[in-house]
């Protein structure tokens, strides 16, 4: 049941993902943290998620997502077309789903046609997902003339988003992800404990990864990769930390033909390449591992990948999406192509001839980590750009190449 607090909201967040996996574990955590810095929070939720009972668990406010029929559609609209018209302190609606753009495009055309928009909170969609469909027909255009910035968390992202969204979507803002930095080094285990907890023995060293297990994360193009280096090296072990996608049947069925590809393997790699399914805070036992890998194809900006790097781990990453920015080959790890195993091989390969340099990469990787994506400074800059003017990124010179345009259409119609 949706809370029905009236209580002032200064942001609300939509996010009704009947999953609770990095994205919507991101979402809640710069709710929680705005909570707890003062401000009334707001959250769409899907009824019944993890999600709503996490935000019920700090004291979160949500309204139901009741979008299953007409009816709850027109629940939903109208809910959130009276905190638009009503909320005076609301800052901002931050969507974190692309499909949420148009689920909440009615009440915002609503109240522009009712001419009653008494204040105007900014609309931002954050896009966490990599996005490659184009997006530039008049629909999408009149979906996203409703949201006043795009944000996203790497610069690759920020060119991909530009070359698939509207033209008339003028602002598109770069944040990047962050970790609770203080918290987490306090809840990663020693070694000596995570691999009890794995069951892993000491002597081994071990490649590993913390997925959802789907095609696009790479997972059999890891195995692949690893299993004639564990050919070679009896001593060498894979574990791979994660479960298929709730609701999708495409990952179960991926993860269950994975589950009988490791089963045909020979027994002296069979044994040493370890699915461990889903683990509660798992990032509590990553220093079980010698060697983190991230094979996804393309990675927006992997929440794991710091996790790992904040453990002192040496990475060997994907070169795609925003991995480059968080990886720095030669510095903190080494980068491959994605979706080649011969690459990976190499990678892993080069990674394990330099078992001298991993003590180094990994402290490189956690003091980088440390400084610049600290949850605590990333989340402040949010707050701030709630409220603030961004003018438009469109060069000065193609805003008076258009004018001159318009002028020279006047002059020929006359």
């Amino acid at each position: 049941m949706a809370s029905e607090t009236e209580n002032k909201m200064d942001v609300l967040h939509v996010c009704p993902s009947r999953s609770f996996s990095g994205l919507e574990q991101y979402a809640f955590e710069l709710a929680t943290y705005q909570k707890k810095k003062g401000h009334e929070v707001g959250f769409v939720v899907c009824p019944g998620s993890p999600l709503e009972s996490e935000c019920h668990r700090v004291g979160i406010q949500t309204i139901d997502f009741l979008y299953d029929s007409w009816r709850g559609r027109w629940f939903f609209w109208r809910r959130v077309t009276r905190i638009l018209g009503k909320e005076k302190h609301l800052k901002a609606v931050h969507l974190h789903m692309t499909d949420e753009v148009a689920s909440i495009s009615v009440p915002i055309f609503w109240r522009k046609l009712r001419k009653m928009w008494n204040h105007h909170p900014k609309i931002i969609f954050q896009a966490h997902i990599w996005m490659q469909r184009r997006k530039k027909d008049f629909y999408h255009r009149m979906l996203y003339s409703n949201i006043d910035e795009v944000w996203c968390s790497s610069r690759p992202a920020k060119s991909a988003l530009s070359k698939a969204l509207p033209s008339n979507v003028e602002v598109i803002r770069i944040f990047n992800y962050g970790r609770d930095v203080k918290r987490l080094k306090e809840e990663i285990l020693d070694r000596e404990d995570s691999r009890k907890f794995l069951q892993i023995k000491n002597n081994k060293k071990v490649l590993g990864t913390v997925s959802r297990i789907e095609e696009a994360k790479g997972i059999r193009e890891l195995i692949e990769a690893a299993t004639p280096l564990m050919e070679s090296d009896s001593n060498l072990e894979l574990v791979i930390i994660g479960g298929p996608s709730p609701n999708n049947p495409d990952a179960q069925d991926y993860f269950e033909k994975l589950q009988s590809e490791v089963k045909r393997l020979a027994g002296n790699v069979r044994d040493r390449v370890h699915l461990k399914g889903m683990i509660p805070e798992s990032h509590r036992f990553l220093k079980a591992f010698d060697l983190y890998i991230l094979p996804s194809y393309l990675e927006t900006f992997s929440l794991s990948l710091l996790d790992a790097q904040l453990a002192g781990l040496p990475v060997v990453g994907s070169k795609s999406g925003g991995t480059p920015e968080v990886v720095k080959s030669g510095e903190t790890g080494w980068l491959f192509e994605p979706e080649s195993v011969t690459s990976l091989k190499n990678a892993l390969e080069l990674a394990l001839s330099k078992e001298k340099d991993w003590k180094d990469y990994g402290k490189q990787a956690q003091a980088r980590v440390e400084k610049e994506f600290d949850q605590k400074d990333i989340f402040e800059n949010i707050w701030k750009a709630y409220t603030d003017k961004v003018k438009s990124e469109k060069p000065a010179e193609e805003v008076i190449k258009v004018k001159t345009k318009k002028k020279r259409r006047m002059r020929v119609a006359k």
